[in-house]
């Protein structure tokens, strides 16, 4: 069965694009095959806490490599990931879809800025209504802070 949040993600961009992320040390990396319609950024307990913009492709469009470690919660249908070393949150990894439309998320924050001020920021209430909005609510940070010095 499909978690109920899956059919929010916008994973059905324009042409792929090659977004490349490494953690803050660099000893985990990701490459993302697809081109985002926009990064999402959510205030649940747990994306706030990380402060993450996420972007979402199906599994086989994105590869990770080096050592992580993980985190579930809740329902435990999501595992976060961050970088052994320097603790960085890299991804999430859906633990209850599998097959060809199972769908992942990556940090888009690791990416180089200049990548990260190209995609739109959509607002995710994750803490209430579980819908997307217009604008911050509680628990967001201005958009401002993802747009890359210019």
């Amino acid at each position: 069965m499909m978690p109920a949040f899956l059919h929010l993600l916008g994973v059905e961009g324009p042409a792929p694009m090659a977004i490349k992320g490494t953690c803050h040390c660099g000893a985990v990396a990701y490459d993302f095959d697809h081109a985002p319609r926009w990064t999402t950024c959510c205030n649940c307990s747990v994306c706030r806490r990380y402060g993450t913009l996420w972007i979402y492709a199906r599994i086989p469009q994105v590869t990770i490599t080096g050592p992580t470690d993980t985190y579930t919660h809740g329902d435990r249908e999501l595992a976060f990931h961050s970088c052994k070393i320097c603790g960085c949150i890299t991804h999430w990894e859906n633990l209850a879809l599998e097959g060809p439309d199972a769908r992942m998320a990556v940090n888009l924050r690791l990416a180089d800025p200049d990548v990260m001020a190209s995609v739109p920021v959509r607002y995710f209430d994750g803490a209430d209504s579980w819908r997307f909005v217009d604008a911050p609510l509680a628990g967001h940070a201005q958009q401002q802070a993802y747009q890359a010095d210019t």
